[in-house]
């Protein structure tokens, strides 16, 4: 940390932001507490980039072409956890072909939507306590959503003499909300998954691609990277309490299988949560929304098929603040989100935000309609 830092954190923390006087050589010690001092120094939102945009930029696209006569190609796209995915193929008197691309295995984790928070507290040497602020707790009131929008379309074009043929194309999508500190405890509080399937003379009962264990596994290690050095050992605990509960919350995903052709579309809420959470002192802590997906297509002999998936999501939270019991246990009001989705998906970036705004205005917060922003009023009266 750069000496200005130091300055701006004691300046911020101990004197409440008040501007120094340049000419003065010296300046007057903090007024320390006598009992303890806690204030919330750290907020931020954030979201993983993918497109750059809620209208999003194809960041990555592939063909595969197998012959004159048959292709596969696919793009994604993602802006947190909302994503744009779509593989396509087409084949003619070709033997068995097929592709697949997914968010699944190594990259899982970059999707996601973040909040975060320092409620910090000191006592009256002026140094960091955890038990003075346990008089001085402050509750995020939080609220997640994410929807996902499946598609798959499946077709067997004629082919004079080309016998057998089949298809087959699958999208699925999860997505997990959790809260954790870096002191390595965690509490996932919303899980789902969901499927479309459509097929002609080909799989009839497709299984899951994205289990539970790469979900538990992802979401375990991103908690894990926030925690403090040394809590890393915490890892197999943290992904084995992550595994359990994620298995309570999804016991039956959303399955829709079509074995007669034609198109599947389905629009699904994976995340519907509301709650509230209490900080504890000088312990970071974060709220994060994932999102996973995969799709896959194949076929033989002569087939066109296309899998998709289109989704939205939106997290948001708000500490009241304000005087408490205690006057050292004040607190501004604060407000802070995250809003995306991509074209079709089952809610418009417009329709997302206007959840999160109904959401802050509840408290008193003015929405500004930005994708990702916060709000602060000094609520303090000391």
């Amino acid at each position: 940390m750069s000496e200005i830092e130091k300055l701006s954190f004691i300046q911020d923390y101990f004197y409440d932001g008040k501007e120094f006087d340049r000419e003065q050589k010296e300046i007057e010690e903090p007024p320390i507490a006598e009992d303890c001092n806690c204030k919330l120094i750290r907020h931020n939102q954030s979201f993983s980039i993918g497109g750059g945009s809620s209208s999003p930029l194809v960041d990555n696209s592939f063909s595969q072409i197998w012959d004159k006569n048959s292709k596969a190609w696919g793009a994604t796209s993602y802006i947190g956890a909302s994503k744009y995915m779509q593989l396509w193929s087409y084949g003619k008197r070709i033997h068995s072909k097929g592709a697949s691309i997914g968010v699944s295995g190594d990259n899982v984790s970059a999707l996601y939507h973040t909040l975060e928070y320092n409620w910090f507290c000191t006592g009256n040497s002026g140094y960091p306590t955890e038990e003075c602020g346990l008089n001085c707790q402050q509750d995020v009131n939080y609220t997640a959503m994410y929807d996902s929008r499946l598609t798959t379309d499946v077709e067997l074009p004629s082919c004079f003499m080309c016998g057998d043929k089949g298809t087959e194309a699958t999208a699925e999508d999860a997505a997990v909300l959790v809260i954790a500190d870096n002191k390595g405890r965690s509490q996932v509080i919303g899980a789902g998954q969901g499927m479309v399937s459509s097929s002609f003379s080909k799989i009839n009962n497709p299984e899951f691609y994205i289990g539970l264990g790469v979900l538990a596994f992802n979401v375990g290690m991103g908690i894990v990277a926030f925690t403090v050095p040394g809590a890393q050992v915490l890892a197999p605990a943290v992904i084995n309490g992550t595994t359990n509960t994620i298995k309570t919350l999804i016991k039956t995903p959303a399955k829709f299988v079509n074995g007669s052709g034609g198109t599947e579309d389905k629009s699904l809420n994976f995340i519907s949560q509301k709650g509230i959470h209490s900080l504890k002192p000088n312990t970071p802590t974060f709220i994060r929304l994932y999102s996973f997906g995969n799709i896959r297509v194949s076929g033989f002999t002569s087939w066109n098929n296309t899998a998709r998936i289109l989704s939205n999501g939106s997290i948001a939270g708000v500490i009241q603040g304000g005087t408490q019991k205690e006057p050292v246990c004040c607190s501004d009001l604060l407000g802070n989100w995250v809003t995306t989705s991509v074209p079709n998906a089952p809610k418009p970036l417009s329709s997302v935000k206007q959840d999160v705004g109904n959401f802050l205005n509840l408290y008193g917060i003015p929405y500004n309609q930005t994708e990702l922003g916060f709000y602060s009023k000094n609520n303090c009266k000391k």
